[in-house]
């Protein structure tokens, strides 16, 4: 154990150095070293869970993919993303997704709300229909014409609404490791 968290901790700081020299070991764009830091914080979750941190949520092939009851993080696209924990059948859709757009009738772009005053660490991802959805960015001064709720009902604002949002981004739960349901707790 404590020989894996050196090996992580030494792949940290490697990640870490590359990117302060605003170097690429492969030289190749920086993708890879977003690519090699999400691939970090996956061996972080899964060491800490495999050093007690609590009870893990492993996958239907035993693969630890977080601590029950704490968020699961994954680094993709520059950002931190947290996930709750998922149901034994794999993640549910949200019951909390509310989308607000720049057009009446829930069309043009999606945005989610924000605030210039508060940066989340890391983005809650919400699901629908098996879409991860996040607070992209930038953070920016939108007129908001209509709101698109869970229920699939859409309201539009008489008047429109000047508000600070974020674009509405999207991530590929496969491309998270968050492995393969079903999921039980160890």
């Amino acid at each position: 154990m404590r020989r894996q968290l050196a090996v992580t901790i030494a792949g940290v700081i490697t990640v870490t150095s590359l990117v302060a020299a605003q170097q690429d070991p492969k030289g190749q764009p920086f993708q890879a070293l977003w690519s090699a830091l999400a691939q970090l914080g996956e061996r972080v979750t899964r060491i800490e869970a495999e050093a007690g941190g609590g009870p893990r949520i492993v996958d239907a092939y035993g693969q630890a993919i977080g601590t029950f009851g704490q968020p699961i993080l994954r680094f993709a696209g520059g950002l931190w993303l947290s996930l709750e924990a998922p149901a034994q059948e794999g993640f549910e859709s949200s019951t909390r997704v509310t989308f607000q757009f720049d057009q009446p009738g829930c069309t043009g772009n999606a945005y989610f709300f924000g605030t210039p005053a508060r940066t989340p660490l890391a983005r809650a991802v919400r699901v629908q229909d098996g879409v991860g959805y996040y607070a992209g960015d930038p953070l920016s001064l939108v007129v908001i014409r209509s709101r698109h709720f869970s229920d699939g009902s859409c309201f539009s604002n008489p008047p429109p609404q000047t508000m600070w949002v974020h674009p509405v981004a999207t991530v590929d739960l496969a491309t998270l490791g968050v492995g393969t349901p079903p999921y039980r707790i160890e």
